[in-house]
């Protein structure tokens, strides 16, 4: 893609070029702050984020922070710029696709003049990496995290301003471009979903049948686990390990420390001292519970997680994968904040063999699965490279670093054209 041919300076540190003939104006001279309530709260409920820009709140899966009145929302129109206040430092704001209410603690933005202005455009410009991060330097508060962008900050923010020929035509190229990338994601998350089909089958079997290919059976009367090899036991968990309660880490946080602070969720920070030298199965008690966790060396959980102490009956590791087969579905309780609870994880039965059975059946997942993990590992880089070209071009279109008024698009769409 060409470049093009004449670039001005600008008096902006975040964007010190523009293409020659391009307006570049600061936000109060392109948008006007609107401040209409709604009488009925009866309008469709809009949501801001940093990911989907502006989209309709009963299509995403939250079910907090739902209120029983929304009389004296704030009203949207098609096109209005909606900002997220608390959270435009991570650029939670987009251009509304559709009339709507929002809560009173965002900002509602309408453009002086809209036939001058294509909004679509801005939908693309408002979230680039580069003007979040002068949103960040502009809002206001005691703590990063707490920071709010108001309109008097925001209004002193410059925007590149193209003739609205080339807002179109960004615009264009762009929509194009995106659905081409957005169709090469998809197609390799659905690789990715087969491939953990694959992981779970062949470690479903060997946990639960054994490497034999013609075991001798028994039926263990219990319908969850069927029929198991004769040898092996059928033991509740309580007979396999100890349950702990995680601890509030907020004594032992430090950002240097050693050792990681873990909950339900995974790793979210370190610490100075540890509550479990490993290794160890963590469960969730509360928020993500259905990914056990396994850690071997020290670490610190809190009380959003459960860790365990192992005993000699079970390897950890095989405990780990006779975790990762629990129908975590059908013991859960809460539905707005998924939760589990020691009583109910005690009293799940397992079947396990003899330590030695165990041995061979980690050794053989360990060679199994080490292609696919490294397959989907391998797709998920692609992922993410592809997710960073995205934001690039995006940014490289809005800003007028490349040049695409000579472009057309194909006569018709195809995502297997080369990105």
């Amino acid at each position: 893609m060409k470049k093009y041919e004449k670039y001005k300076r600008t008096e902006s540190d975040w964007l010190p070029h523009t293409p020659s003939h391009w307006g570049f104006k600061r936000t109060k001279w392109i948008f006007k702050e609107i401040d209409e309530r709604s009488e009925s709260g009866q309008e469709e409920l809009m949501s801001v984020s940093n990911y989907t820009g502006v989209t309709r709140r009963s299509e995403k899966n939250i079910t907090m922070f739902m209120a029983e009145d929304y009389s004296g929302y704030k009203l949207c129109s098609k096109n209005d710029l909606v900002v997220n206040i608390l959270w435009a430092w991570m650029g939670a704001m987009g251009i509304a696709p559709e009339r709507g209410i929002v809560s009173t603690a965002y900002g509602v933005y309408r453009f002086r003049n809209p036939t001058e202005m294509h909004p679509a455009y801005f939908e693309y410009l408002v979230r680039i990496p580069q003007l979040v991060i002068e949103y960040g330097r502009r809002s206001k508060g005691v703590t990063p995290s707490r920071a709010r962008l108001y309109s008097d900050s925001l209004f002193q923010i410059e925007f590149p301003i193209p003739p609205l020929i080339e807002q179109r035509a960004i615009t264009g190229f762009l929509d194009y471009k995106c659905r081409q990338i957005d169709t090469f994601i998809e197609k390799k998350k659905r690789l990715i979903a087969l491939l953990e089909e694959q992981r779970f089958a062949v470690m479903n079997q060997a946990i639960t049948k054994g490497l034999d290919p013609n075991p001798q059976l028994r039926n263990t009367t219990n319908g969850f686990i069927g029929m198991i090899p004769v040898s092996w036991e059928v033991r509740k968990l309580k007979y396999m390990v100890k349950i702990l309660n995680g601890q509030d880490a907020k004594e032992v946080e430090d950002e240097d420390g050693l050792y990681p602070i873990i909950g339900s969720g995974g790793e979210f920070g370190r610490a100075n001292s540890y509550l479990s030298m490993g290794p160890s199965v963590l469960l969730g008690r509360k928020g993500t519970i259905d990914k056990p966790q396994f850690v071997d060396s020290p670490f610190w959980a809190v009380d959003t997680a459960f860790f365990t102490k192992i005993s000699s009956l079970v390897l950890p590791k095989y405990f780990y994968f006779l975790c990762r087969l629990i129908d975590f579905g059908r013991y859960q309780y809460g539905s707005a904040i998924p939760s589990m609870t020691q009583f109910v994880l005690n009293n799940i039965h397992f079947a396990i063999p003899r330590l030695e059975e165990q041995i061979e059946i980690l050794n053989y997942l360990k060679n199994e699965l080490r292609s696919i993990d490294l397959t989907i590992s391998a797709v998920e880089k692609e992922i993410d490279l592809v997710v960073k070209y995205k934001k690039s071009l995006i940014a490289h279109a809005v800003l007028g670093k490349i040049d695409v008024r000579d472009w057309t698009p194909p006569r018709k769409f195809s995502p297997n054209q080369p990105l």
